[in-house]
This record gives structure tokens, C-alpha cells and sequence, in this order.
């Protein structure tokens, strides 16, 4: 008898594994988690039943606008290729204009701002991970995020 022999009797005399049922999804999650456009997550969060903010501990929200200006390729190439011919023309991709100019712009509507208010004012949460791809972020939805994180 080889030590091959060994193990497969082994195998063959172990019982039999049990399985047990899929457990069902917790209907009052602990985590709200979000990857996804701006109106997803407005309609996610204005559908949320009331109790559920209350029940959330972490939130990881990752939202993108929608894209109000796309990639000017032209322009891009453009400067590649003077680039390569003279050197001037490369200096001018690390400036906001020149970046403003070729690359998409994002907008999320204020409103999607506003409905987070339903989740961050729950009285469990404490760890908040918000990411926006947003281009016209400026000081009105900044004082909403503001408010309320304070």
C-alpha cells in the first residue's frame, strides 16, 4: 500500500460534510453602500424606508455626476502632437485652463446633496466615506455638506 492509497481511504471513510441553508439577507443593514450616478442615489435615498437611517452605522457612498461636457480628443491630440515637435505646447497640460478645456465635466444636481440629509442624520452613524465626481462642486453644496457634518 502506497501513501497515495492511505489518503484516499481516508477520503472515502471522513463523513459527510453538512451544508446548511443560505442564510437570508439582513432586511436592516448596518452598512449603506453606494457606487453609482447621482440620480440612483437620489431615488435610493428618497425610496429608503424611515426606520432604516436608524439602523446605519457606516456609510461608503461613491456617486458620479452626469457628464455635461465629454473629452475633447482634438485638442488633446493637438497638443500631443505640437508637443512632439516643440516642447511648448506640453507645458500647457499642466494648467487648470488646459485640463478644464480637454477633460469631461461632471454636474450632481444640489438636490441629490440635500437627500443626504435623510441618511446623515441618523443617530448611529459614525464613519462616513463620501467620494463625488463632481466639476461645479463649489460653495453652495459645500455649505450643505457642511451643515450636515456639523
Amino acid at each position: 500500500m502506497t501513501s497515495g492509497d492511505v489518503s484516499m481511504q481516508m477520503l472515502a471513510k471522513r463523513a459527510p460534510v453538512k451544508t446548511t441553508p443560505a442564510v437570508a439577507t439582513n432586511p436592516y443593514p448596518s452598512t449603506f453602500t453606494f457606487n453609482g450616478d447621482s440620480l440612483s442615489l437620489h431615488t435610493r435615498l428618497n425610496t429608503m424606508a424611515d426606520a432604516t437611517p436608524n439602523r446605519i452605522i457606516d456609510a461608503r457612498i461613491t456617486v458620479n455626476g452626469r457628464e455635461i461636457k465629454a473629452f475633447n480628443q482634438m485638442c488633446y491630440t493637438c497638443t500631443i502632437a505640437w508637443g512632439s515637435l516643440v516642447y511648448f505646447p506640453l507645458c500647457f497640460m499642466c494648467c487648470d485652463w488646459w485640463k478644464n478645456w480637454v477633460y469631461p465635466a461632471y454636474d450632481i444636481d444640489i438636490a441629490v446633496y440635500r437627500s443626504l440629509s435623510k441618511l446623515f442624520y441618523g443617530p448611529k452613524l459614525r464613519n462616513i466615506s463620501l467620494t463625488v465626481k463632481d466639476s461645479n462642486f463649489g460653495p453652495e453644496k459645500a455649505a450643505i455638506l457642511c451643515q450636515l457634518v456639523a
